[in-house]
This record gives C-alpha cells, sequence and structure tokens, in this order.
C-alpha cells in the first residue's frame, strides 16, 4: 500500500509516523520541506524512498529502522545528514550522496547490514562517529545462534579535501577507500582529520597509479602477503598485485 500525503504539505512532525507498518511506500509532495526526528522510524516495511528536491531537512533518526528499504534517491538539497537517519535500513544496499551535503552524522547508516557501496559527494566536510559501522555484513545462522561475517564495503570520496572524520567511523566494517589519484589519497592521509586510521585500504580509480593499496602498516590485518620495497614517501602505500606487494 501507497502513503499519498497532500499536495499542500510543507512539514511532517517529530514521529508522525512513527513505528506505522501499513504501507511500503510513501508519496512525497514537491511542497513538502522538512521531515522531522522520528518520522518514519521503524517503518518495517517501506521498500523505497524517492525524496523531492524540495526538502531540505531530515531530522534525526527519520528513517531508523526501515528494515525492508532497499533504496533511496536523496535530494540535491540537503546540507547534512543527521545522526541515525539511516540506521539499522537492513536491506539498503547502494546510496549516492548529493554534492550539497557537507556533514554525516554519528552512526548515520550504522547496522545498514546489506550497505556495500556509496559515493560520497565533493564537498562533504564531516563524517561522523560510526557513521558506516556495521555496514556489509552477511548473516547466517548455526540452529539459533546468529553469525555475522564481515563483506568489503566499497566507500568512493569524490572531493579532493579530505573530510574530518569521527571515531569508528567504519567500525565492524571491512572498508575499501575509492579514489581518483595517489595525490589525493596521500593528502587525505597526511592532512586529514583522523584519516591516519583509517586508510588501511584503498583503490585508484585511473591513471598509471590504477590499482589495489595497502598501507603497509595493516599488511598482516587485511592479510596480503609477498613482497615488499621502501619507498621514498613517510607513508607507505603498496600496490596489491596477485600474491606480491610493490609499488
Amino acid at each position: 500500500e501507497n502513503l499519498t500525503l497532500p499536495s499542500s504539505l510543507t512539514s511532517i512532525g517529530n514521529y508522525a509516523f512513527y513505528y506505522c507498518r501499513e504501507f511500503t511506500s510513501v508519496s512525497f509532495p514537491n511542497s513538502l520541506t522538512s521531515i522531522g526526528n522520528g518520522a518514519f522510524k521503524n517503518c518495517y516495511y517501506i521498500e523505497s524512498l524517492s525524496i523531492p528536491n524540495s526538502v531540505t531537512n531530515l531530522g534525526e533518526a527519520a528513517f531508523n529502522g526501515c528494515a525492508d528499504l532497499s533504496s533511496i534517491s536523496l535530494p540535491n538539497t540537503l546540507t547534512s545528514i543527521k545522526n541515525e537517519t539511516f540506521s539499522s535500513c537492513r536491506n539498503l544496499t547502494g546510496l549516492e550522496i548529493p554534492n550539497t551535503v557537507q556533514s554525516i552524522g554519528d552512526n548515520a547508516f550504522s547496522g545498514c547490514y546489506s550497505l556495500n557501496n556509496v559515493v560520497i559527494g565533493s564537498n562533504a566536510k564531516s563524517i561522523g562517529n560510526g557513521a558506516f559501522s556495521e555496514c556489509s555484513i552477511s548473516i547466517s545462522y548455526n540452529g539459533e545462534d546468529e553469525i555475522l561475517t564481515s563483506n568489503l564495503f566499497f566507500i568512493t570520496f569524490e572531493g579532493k579535501v579530505p573530510p574530518a572524520m569521527g571515531s569508528r567511523v567504519f567500525y565492524g566494517t571491512t572498508a575499501k577507500i575509492i579514489v581518483d589519484s595517489m595525490d589525493t589519497a596521500l593528502n587525505y592521509y597526511e592532512n586529514g582529520t583522523n584519516w591516519g586510521t583509517y586508510f588501511k585500504h584503498f583503490f585508484i580509480e585511473s591513471g598509471e597509479e590504477k590499482g589495489d593499496y595497502v598501507d603497509v602498516c595493516n599488511l598482516l590485518e587485511v592479510k596480503v602477503d609477498g613482497r615488499m620495497e621502501l619507498y621514498e614517501f613517510d607513508v607507505f602505500f603498496y600496490k596489491i598485485e596477485g600474491n606480491k606487494v610493490t609499488l
């Protein structure tokens, strides 16, 4: 069933549809500018969302716990994604965050077990604590015991300037960071707040440097075996080629 909201509606209040399970989709009017805190929290059966460009505010936990939600189209009018906005949307698989978004709040996408591919727009300035924690995780069962297995999580940063990173942004997530060049990678690693903590495994998209890289300090963690060569930079990035690690 579809929930169709009035064409003159400008805002949805806090917890307006909290825990409603009667609809699988929502039609938002182009007059809408704000969706309040927890407005659709735990509306388990919503399957997809297309939020109109008239919306400039998404409240905290607005869609937290929408377990069946598999796709989202975010408006290019947003400047922030707040704390826990899409936390525990366990069926969400991929996401493009618009260039207008400057901040991503604490635990914004935590517990999105199926989320394995995210593109961060070019103007992101900060990413909050645990924003992408426990993403890209598969669940299996041994009897009644739940077994969680971490899979690769691909996150592309389109900006040249590194956003400031909070703590435990990728806690429980096996993240591979994608950037456009080695210059961008070095800038993120050396000049970005907390980036030395997160830049364990990354991928360069184009040019002669195209390929998989790993920070030498984390070779054992990503289980890469093979030859290592010294490099002139203070930051040691090595390219993964088959079973070898080279420059």
